[in-house]
């Protein structure tokens, strides 16, 4: 099994209930926590709101928020 760390495109909540499509927004929020994911997420710009993606034109492990390279 992998252990590298892969986010999908779309929202930050989208890639955390990746494994529990109905979890509530405490249990994504606690899951940020866990992950030590919650500070950074929320100094986003749209915070747990921000789109990811992956750079097209660049490194594939690239990913983008809020037009900012992360």
């Amino acid at each position: 099994m992998s252990q590298g760390t892969f986010l999908f495109d779309g929202t930050v909540p989208e890639n955390i209930r990746y494994g529990r499509f109905d979890a509530s927004v405490e249990a994504v929020r606690e899951a940020a926590r866990a992950a030590s994911a919650h500070g950074f997420i929320a100094e986003m710009a749209d915070g747990f709101y921000a789109t990811l993606w992956r750079a097209r034109a660049g490194d594939a492990h690239t990913l983008a928020a809020d037009s900012v390279k992360i």
